[in-house]
This record gives structure tokens, C-alpha cells and sequence, in this order.
């Protein structure tokens, strides 16, 4: 099987490693040991082999220097469009410009290819064609789902003017950013710079930001893995089945139990973020556990439900003995209640199709005090499937626009705007045609945001 992506990169190592790596996927079986309806019965059919495609990669040579302004303005341009276009769109007048537009021929001349054979040569299709050409492959286009880091100057910069360029060029399309918010202990100096500068343009972009913290992650995999040391890999791998367990096929409400293969992009996103001023999602899933303990796990629907609810309440990604259930929403005292504007719940496992199980999270997410009080439309939101997901017997998750995604940006900004403060590295910014406006313009649009949350 081929993804449906387009893999772009300032330098080439991980994408010569991806390509270069197929990755087998085994699917899913009931821990019982029943086959559900739809799973293979042979053992070669039993698993999935992804293999990206080569055609569809994007590399450079120079990387981004852990710099917005050098990933955005600079390898932006030339990833996306041609070099002669790239050269056009600094625009502008004075010493800045010039020196910008003098970079990006230097960077146009050196040229974008791997000379290997992992990936494109100079005349290859910029990353703007490698994207119609998977769009045209689709029978029904909804939108994008763009993967980006936001501590580095590659996905934070490449990542933010791809996103623009998409909102520019697919206008009716919905964008989805999955944003991969750094360690608070520091990845990288400048982290809070390229965090604060990314999302401050995303947000205007894009219709729908999930922010996924490294630290949250990272405390997934330690104590609910029981992953002393975590690598790279299990954390995406964390990653990915969050995102997975959202936005794979499901069956709505009412559908007479066909597998609704529309929307699964386009309806979380209408639900969640119909108001402008509130487009950060936080993503909740229980259980996780490590694959030895999967055989001595007993779950229900109620448990599960009750059990997600309260992650989302007080705003943790653990749903372990430590999880709090001291919140009272019914007391208007307490003001530990993380609140949201709308949830997307998704159940899949034995049972998730049933009608008291969707009623019990009805009710369970019908709470009036778990939203915002101008928030009248549907809150809650349910999409269920039989088929079992990542070896559990159930699986719930809960996609949120919520007060949980403000706490991390709030300190982003503070320390971003700490530095600036002293002028720390601004000069590496100039140097790309980022002027010290753009910073103070980017702190008060998350300032913004952060007290919209507040507000609710």
C-alpha cells in the first residue's frame, strides 16, 4: 500500500530513511482471538506493508538552521513553486529584500536535489506538483492533514508557508495542521520563537490546529508503556495512533451501519471549529497500555467513557491510578474544569454500536458546565465502529477544542517574548527578511487566542 503524502524535507537523511525502510503494519485482531468480519483469515493477507513513494519525496541539501524566517522565507518559496517564481515572492524594497532575494538565488543555484538516487534531481516537480498529482488521484478531495515540528526551522518554516500556499491555492479544501509542539525543557534555543512565529501564521491558515505536546507524549510513553527511554520512534508511534484513532474510517449515527468514508477530515473539523477565534484541538485516548498487558486487560464502555471524560476535564493524556476525580461539575466553585467549545468522540471495539453505548456518552458529555456557555449547537459529536483498533478489545478517544491546547502556547509566548524582549536572536531573524514587527504582531494574535480560551 502507498500513503496518500508528500514527504518534504530541507535535508535528506530521514526521508532517505523512510523511503529506503518499508514499514509492515500488522492488522488489528480481537484480543479474544475472533476474527471481526472485515479481518483477513490468511496470515499473508493478516498485514499491511507501507511503502512511500519515491516520486512523491522532496528534498534539499542545506537544512533550515533551526530558523523560521530562513525555512519560511527561503526554502518555502523554492520548495513549493519553481526557482524563477521562488525568486518573485520576497518582494519588497530596501536592503532586505535585496539580500533576501540575492539568498534565495544562491539557494535556488544550489539546487534542491539528493545526488543520490533517494530522491529528485534539480529538474524535479516542486512540492506544489507533487501535491495536485495526489489530489488528482482522489476520487472524493476533502482537504489535508499536514504533519509539522514547530521547534526547528524546517517544520516550522517549510511547514507554515506550505500551509499557506495550500489555503492560497485549494480554497474551498479543509486544512488540518497536526502541530508537534517541542520538549518545554528545550530542543532548541530558538524554539519559542519558531512556535510562536508558526502558529501565529497556521492558525490563520489553517481551519483546525492539534497541537501534540512532546511532554505529554513522552509521559504516555514512559509510565503507560513502561518505555524507560523513549525513542523517536515510539513517540511517533504514540503520535500516530492518537491521530489514527480519530481519523480512520468510522460509521455515524443513523448511517445504517454502512462505514462512512466521507467527512472523516471534513465533519470533525465543521464540528469542532465553527467559530474563527477557536481552532486548537487537544487529543484524548484510553486505553494505552504496553502489548504484553493487552491479554490481562477488562474494559467497558462505561469505564472507558467515564474514564475519557475525566482526562479531558482536567486536561490529562494519563489514565493511570494517577488520573484526578476530585473535579465537581456541580459545584460552580470549581474552576479546575478544563472547558471546551465541542467533542469529537470516537469509540471502536465489541459493542461501540450500540444504541446504550452512544446514549451513556450522551449523556456523560451533556453536561452543560463542560462547555461554553454561547456554545448551543451540538456539542458532542459521536462516530463508532465495530472493527477493533491497535490490538484492544475497546478503544475510546475524544478529539476536544478546549482549554487544555492554551497552557503550553501561554508559555511559549511568555518565554518567546522574554527573549525579544532582550533582542536575543533577532539578528538571525533580519537576516532572512523577518523584521522585529512580525514578532510583536505574532505575540498579540497569541495573546488573543489565549484569552479567547480564557474567556470560555
Amino acid at each position: 500500500m502507498v500513503p496518500r503524502a508528500v514527504l518534504v524535507d530541507t535535508e535528506p537523511k530521514v526521508v532517505q530513511a523512510i523511503v529506503a525502510r518499508p514499514t509492515r503494519v500488522a492488522r488489528a485482531a480481537a484480543p479474544s482471538g475472533r476474527r471481526s468480519r472485515l479481518e483477513p483469515s490468511s496470515a499473508a493477507a493478516a498485514a499491511i506493508t507501507l511503502r512511500y513513494d519515491l516520486m512523491q519525496t522532496y528534498c534539499r541539501q542545506s537544512g533550515s538552521a533551526n530558523n523560521w524566517a530562513f525555512g519560511f522565507r527561503v526554502h518555502g518559496p523554492l520548495c513549493w513553486a519553481h526557482p524563477a517564481r521562488a525568486q518573485g515572492i520576497s518582494g519588497g524594497r530596501g536592503t532586505a529584500s535585496r539580500a533576501l532575494a540575492a539568498q534565495l538565488r544562491r539557494a535556488a543555484a544550489d539546487g534542491p536535489a539528493l545526488s543520490s538516487s533517494a530522491v529528485w534531481n534539480e529538474d524535479s516537480a516542486r512540492v506544489s506538483e507533487l501535491v495536485r498529482r495526489e489530489v488528482e488521484r482522489c476520487d472524493e478531495f476533502e482537504g489535508f492533514l499536514v504533519l509539522q515540528s514547530s521547534a526547528g526551522g524546517t517544520g516550522s518554516g517549510v511547514g507554515t508557508f506550505a500551509t499557506r500556499a495550500l489555503r492560497d491555492e485549494y480554497r474551498t479544501a479543509f486544512i488540518c495542521n497536526a502541530l508537534i509542539w517541542p520538549f518545554a525543557a528545550g530542543e532548541v534555543i530558538v524554539q519559542n520563537y519558531n512556535c510562536a512565529l508558526a502558529l501565529a501564521h497556521v492558525a490563520n491558515a489553517s481551519d483546525a490546529v492539534i497541537v501534540l505536546e512532546n511532554d505529554a507524549i513522552g509521559s504516555v510513553a514512559r509510565r503507560l508503556l513502561r518505555l524507560e527511554s523513549p525513542t523517536f520512534s515510539a513517540l511517533n508511534g504514540v503520535i500516530a495512533r492518537q491521530l489514527a484513532s480519530v481519523f480512520l474510517p468510522t460509521r455515524a449515527r443513523g448511517s445504517g451501519g454502512r462505514v462512512q468514508r466521507r467527512g472523516i477530515l471534513a465533519d470533525p473539523i465543521r464540528h469542532l471549529c465553527a467559530h474563527p477565534g477557536y481552532k486548537l484541538l487537544g487529543l484524548k485516548l484510553t486505553p494505552t497500555m504496553p502489548a504484553s498487558s493487552h491479554a490481562f486487560s477488562q474494559t467497558s464502555w462505561p469505564s472507558l467513557a467515564k474514564q475519557l471524560r475525566q482526562m479531558q476535564l482536567v486536561d490529562s493524556h494519563l489514565d493511570d491510578e494517577q488520573l484526578s476525580w476530585r473535579v465537581d461539575l456541580e459545584s460552580s466553585a470549581d474552576s479546575r474544569i478544563s472547558r471546551c467549545v465541542a467533542t469529537w468522540a470516537t469509540l471502536r471495539g465489541d459493542g461501540a454500536e450500540e444504541s446504550a453505548t452512544a446514549q451513556l456518552v450522551d449523556e456523560l458529555w451533556a453536561h452543560p458546565r463542560i462547555y461554553a456557555p454561547w456554545a448551543t449547537r451540538t456539542r458532542a459529536a459521536l462516530r463508532s465502529t465495530r472493527e477493533h483498533f491497535g490490538g484492544y478489545e475497546r478503544v475510546a478517544s475524544a478529539l476536544s477544542n478546549s482549554q487544555g491546547a492554551i497552557a503550553p502556547v501561554a508559555r511559549c509566548v511568555a518565554k518567546a517574548r522574554e527573549m525579544f524582549s532582550s533582542g536575543a536572536y533577532v539578528h538571525q531573524y533580519e537576516m532572512h527578511g523577518v523584521e522585529p514587527a512580525a514578532f510583536t504582531d505574532a505575540f498579540r494574535q497569541l495573546d488573543q487566542i489565549v484569552l479567547n480560551y480564557k474567556s470560555i
